[in-house]
């Protein structure tokens, strides 16, 4: 992405995009509109947002390049050859 190319533009959160949607669906019930199901039975929302990635984002902040707390990670399938 290039960097700066929304710095033009207020973040906006969750809470404010659904107000708003709510507000243009003129009653009608926002989960049952516009939220579908994949074939994975996946709920699939009309939009993501930062506010989404921070919820569903792993913290990575105890993993080193090497693996999980430091440890190197082999693949299960080399952990018996080595």
């Amino acid at each position: 992405m290039i960097k700066g190319l929304f710095d033009g533009f207020d973040s906006v959160s969750t809470k404010q995009w659904k107000q708003k949607i709510q507000f243009d669906l003129n009653g009608a019930d926002f989960n049952d509109t516009l939220i579908w199901n994949s074939n994975e039975d996946i709920a699939v929302k009309p939009f993501y947002n930062a506010d989404d990635l921070k919820k569903h984002t792993p913290s990575t902040s105890n993993i080193s390049p090497l693996g999980e707390l430091g440890k190197p990670y082999l693949l299960p399938i080399l952990k018996n050859r080595i």
